[in-house]
């Protein structure tokens, strides 16, 4: 566990990572799609740690049982609220508006405003 505070400190920017409940059976596309997205976040995440860029990402997980978020966060390199953490995943998803997964949000982490929405979007142009 890290305190909020410790990742405010070492970040210019957080990216919050939703997701929605884990799906099993016939609706399981939604799983690829939840793949192929994260695999995209980490890739970026990943080049914008490598060059020095002080961000960090937090999960902030749907999943529904602690084996699906363990099974998800496993993917994952970065930070996570805690499995059990429904209400604050709720408040949060409303906070900022999430209506539609996966989706990342950039945030200012010591103010917690919105520095930008459409993060997936603005981590597919680059680094800049």
């Amino acid at each position: 566990y890290e305190a909020p505070g410790d990742v405010a400190a070492r970040s210019e920017v957080v990216g919050l990572y939703f997701t929605p409940p884990t799906v099993h059976g016939p609706a399981a596309e939604q799983e690829a799609r939840v793949s192929a997205v994260t695999q995209r976040v980490v890739a970026s995440y990943e080049a914008l740690r490598a060059v020095g860029r002080k961000f960090e990402v937090v999960y902030v997980p749907g999943d529904h049982t602690q084996a699906d978020f363990d099974r998800r966060f496993g993917a994952m390199p970065w930070l996570a609220l805690p499995g059990d953490q429904h209400i604050l995943a709720d408040d949060l998803r409303r906070i900022y508006e999430i209506f539609s997964f996966p989706d990342l949000v950039f945030v200012d982490p010591s103010t917690g405003r919105v520095i930008n929405k459409a993060a997936q979007k603005a981590l597919e142009l680059g680094p800049d």
